[in-house]
């Protein structure tokens, strides 16, 4: 499912937004995308949404193209240099102990769940992007699913589309809905575990999305740099 919506509100394809169509149809970014021009009032294209962030997942991309394109529309819509949770520093790739390839952010699984839901500001604005190990590209990773996360006040209400269900939400501090939202995206087995990573949403008005050819990787996939409360130029 490719769907999303264009600056005009024609329902279109994110790989070829030339074709219109009469009936509505979101995937996850299509939402986003649709979803970030109400809440931070910014007319967001879709070339804006799509834009190789960080310059390594365009054709050709030794590491595979469009291996992070579910982080890359939560960047660019988000803003740059926009604060993360859990703090990160460093590529879109790195190493799990085992030295299996995962993406950054916190195990869906884990602890580091829970202890990212907590670090959340009550009252702002969050893009969320989910990786998982991934053998079609050779980095071995890819992010494949984004989001909405609105906390408010012993809540955390995660916005999303689905192929089976559509737009929906769930909040993530009920125990039930973080059941299902886990059991949505189980640990690949042998391969390691899916990831979320939080991206606070800079208010209107905010730095533009980067247009036009981002700057080229400065290295390879490997372990994150310590610290840094957000992700690199």
């Amino acid at each position: 499912m490719d769907g999303t919506v264009s600056e005009t509100g024609e329902w279109t394809l994110w790989a070829k937004p030339e074709k219109t169509f009469k009936s509505p149809g979101l995937n996850c970014s299509g939402f986003l995308l649709a979803a970030s021009r109400f809440l931070l009032g910014r007319d967001f294209t879709i070339d804006m949404a799509k834009n190789d962030f960080f310059g390594d997942s365009g054709k050709g991309s030794p590491w595979g193209e469009d291996w992070d394109f579910g982080l890359d529309v939560a960047l660019n819509l988000a803003g740059r240099d926009s604060p993360t949770v859990p703090p990160v520093g460093g590529h879109t790739a790195v190493s799990d102990p085992n030295g299996r390839p995962m993406g950054l952010g916190a195990d869906i699984h884990g602890d580091g769940l829970l202890e990212a839901l907590a670090a959340l500001k009550p009252g702002a604005l969050y893009f969320f992007a989910i990786s998982k190990p991934d053998r079609r590209f050779p980095v071995g990773v890819s992010y494949y699913h984004n989001g909405i996360m609105l906390p408010d006040g012993g809540r955390a209400m995660l916005y999303h589309s689905t192929k089976r269900v559509g737009v929906h939400r769930l909040d993530l501090m009920n125990p039930n809905s973080l059941a299902t939202f886990r059991k949505s995206f189980p640990p690949i087995k042998g391969k390691g575990e899916r990831r979320i990573l939080f991206v606070e949403a800079r208010p209107f008005p905010c730095p533009s999305p980067p247009i036009g050819p981002p700057p080229p990787p400065s290295a390879t996939p490997g372990p994150a740099a310590p610290g840094g409360a957000a992700l690199p130029r």
